[in-house]
């Protein structure tokens, strides 16, 4: 009776042991789906931005082009007014630019500093098992 016991608690610490590791390699898969959504989404978000801009630059030069008999006064307001808008998106679009720079070092950093106290913790964990 004690062999099947014995044998009992080794197949429930496999089980136990197969769990985790698959738990960890769905947690590990589900991190990278959604690291892939995020980036994705970013992607997208990020086109659509250009795209618009885009349209909206064309736009403005249909209208500049249409009103040709328009006084001069006109037709220089509509310039300067291009000239802001156009300067105001290219503010927006650096700031976004710096932002995501920013998060990018920020998540490198705190990956180094992740990867940095794993490896310290294994080697504790060594001098722990030699000690031992």
């Amino acid at each position: 009776m004690s062999g099947y016991k014995r044998m009992r608690r080794q197949h429930q610490k496999q089980l136990i042991a197969l769990e985790n590791r698959l738990k960890a390699e769905m947690d590990e898969h589900m991190l990278r789906l959604q690291k892939e959504l995020e980036t994705h989404a970013n992607n997208t978000y990020i086109e659509l931005e250009r795209l618009a801009k885009r349209h909206i630059a064309q736009t403005d030069k249909e209208e500049m082009n249409e009103d040709a008999c328009s006084t001069k006064e006109e037709k220089q307001e509509r310039l300067s007014r291009y000239k802001e808008t156009m300067q105001h998106s290219q503010a927006e679009e650096e700031a976004h630019l710096l932002a995501q720079q920013r998060l990018v070092y920020d998540r490198s950093c705190r990956a180094l500093k992740r990867r940095s106290l794993i490896r310290r913790h294994e080697f504790e964990q060594e001098q722990i098992r030699e000690v031992l």
